[in-house]
């Protein structure tokens, strides 16, 4: 009895090892997928993924100061001042006075980019609603709670991963086994 016991348990771990590497694979899948396709959004606006990352972050949650978006975009003061600069000649951002405190100035999206951002996730926007439609209040309450705790997981590593040095000849002299082909998911990106 003791080992049918044993036997269950080590193959309930094995099926949940087997699901969570399926989860792990499913989102390595999807952000690859967002990648590409945000990738191509922002080549057709003629800009960059950290600009196009602050447009999204200005679409949210509305103007907001060069420092607070700063911030939220994990950019520098100074990375942010040349972005609004650049992103204002495009057309895309504009720098506007708070109403309330005129001293300060936020950064806004302009109609230019709402238009020219509409026509390539403005499809995106419609179908998606059909697609979400096909799952139930709970399930969508579940997604969201998953992307939820999937980004503040992410977050959390940011400041460990920045403090990582490059090396860019960390593995010169390494013998070429070290170098050959390894099985896919051995690589955790």
């Amino acid at each position: 009895m003791k080992g049918t016991m044993s036997k269950a348990r080590e193959d309930r771990k094995e099926e949940r090892d087997l699901l969570l590497n399926e989860v792990r694979m499913a989102v390595r899948s999807f952000t690859n997928a967002e990648a590409v396709f945000d990738d191509a959004a922002v080549d057709v606006l003629g800009i960059n993924r950290s600009d196009g990352r602050c447009l999204d972050i200005l679409d949210q949650s509305g103007p907001l100061t060069a420092g607070e978006l700063a911030r939220r975009a994990h950019l520098s003061t100074a990375a942010i001042t040349a972005l609004v600069d650049r992103m204002e000649r495009a057309g895309y951002l504009t720098r506007v006075r708070d109403t309330v405190d005129r001293r300060r100035v936020l950064i806004a999206g302009t109609q230019r980019a709402e238009r020219k951002c509409a026509a390539i996730w403005g499809p995106i926007k419609e179908e998606g609603v059909g697609f979400l439609n096909r799952f139930s209040d709970d399930e969508l309450r579940l997604v969201t709670r998953f992307m939820d705790g999937a980004r503040e997981f992410l977050l959390g590593h940011l400041d460990r991963i920045k403090a990582l040095t490059p090396s860019v000849d960390e593995d010169a002299g390494l013998p070429p086994a070290a170098l050959s082909p390894v099985e896919p998911g051995k690589i955790p990106a």
